[in-house]
């Protein structure tokens, strides 16, 4: 058993009741509140949308929260359970699939399919399996959902050190130029800004570096990858408008869209110039500040 991602790891010797353990420390390690806890190998019998999370749901649906994002995620089904519910308490927003199991990843292709956007959630996906696999996985996840024109996004230990330390580790903004280099769509921090010491300073060493790295990358390998394959008349139109940009040096695209497909649409070719999104809808702006180049 692992708890809080691996850093505290237990061995169970004695099965006591349905709801109690005995279990031998292997990895000693104080236990926080709200940590999750994996069994790796072991398939639970564990519904995708517990009772509490169809509470916290309404709670955040009610609140006004513009994306939902739904932990361990099996199958493409568990998209029309989430939709289903959702729908019935008289909202439409977008839901995320968080990669964090197995299954998840041997059904990747439906996942991206059914789902509106995909996050790499590292700290679990790299307990759940080896973790010397966990970066050629996140790199298929990136390249399947661009491909499919769906945003993606990085989660887990982006800036772990800069918890408790002011400067980040090289091996980290390492780890999140490549992100950028594969095409993620945006890079999630939790810990090193809900409970660091360092908050501020962890957004503007993140800027820097996707600043950076942003500014060597050549956008035209990707419009060009991404145009080779069938197209069909939106997706077309959006490829062509990149090429445009390219070939005349143009420094802003702007697309009208109510739904943000659109939009989507044209970031999915990475184009060099930057992206305005114009929509009479609220709600869909703020969807697409985590999709890649719009503003």
């Amino acid at each position: 058993i692992l708890i809080n991602d691996g850093r505290i790891a237990l061995e169970v010797v004695k099965y006591v009741s349905n709801s109690t353990l005995e279990c031998q420390t292997i990895i000693a390690g104080a236990v926080e509140n709200r940590k999750g806890v994996n069994f790796p190998g072991v398939a639970l019998d564990v519904p995708s949308l517990t009772e509490q999370d169809e509470q916290d749901l309404e709670l955040a649906l009610k609140n006004g929260a513009d994306w939902i994002a739904l932990s361990f995620v099996r199958s493409p089904h568990d998209y029309d359970l989430v939709r289903s519910r959702v729908r019935d308490l008289g909202f439409a927003v977008p839901i995320m699939a968080k990669i964090e199991k197995w299954d998840a990843v041997q059904n990747l292709d439906g996942i991206i399919d059914a789902f509106d956007a995909v996050m790499v959630a590292r700290g679990d996906l790299g307990v759940e399996l080896p973790l010397e696999r966990v970066p050629l996985i996140q790199k298929e996840v990136i390249d399947k959902a661009t491909q499919a024109g769906k945003p993606v996004v990085i989660a887990t230990q982006i800036l772990d050190s800069m918890t408790d330390r002011p400067i980040p580790t090289r091996a980290e903004v390492s780890d999140i130029a490549n992100a950028i280099l594969d095409g993620a769509d945006g890079l999630m921090v939790t810990g090193e800004t809900a409970m660091g010491k360092f908050p501020e300073k962890v957004i503007q060493v993140l800027t820097r570096v996707i600043e950076e790295t942003e500014s060597a990358i050549n956008y035209q390998d990707y419009y060009i990858a991404r145009g080779n394959k069938h197209l069909n008349t939106a997706q077309a139109i959006s490829h062509a408008a990149c090429s445009v940009a390219y070939d005349q040096d143009i420094k802003i695209l702007i697309t009208m869209t109510h739904s943000g497909s659109t939009a989507r649409m044209v970031s999915r070719y990475r184009p060099a110039a930057r992206i305005i999104a114009m929509t009479p809808v609220e709600e869909i702006s703020r969807q697409l500040s985590i999709v890649w180049g719009i503003t």
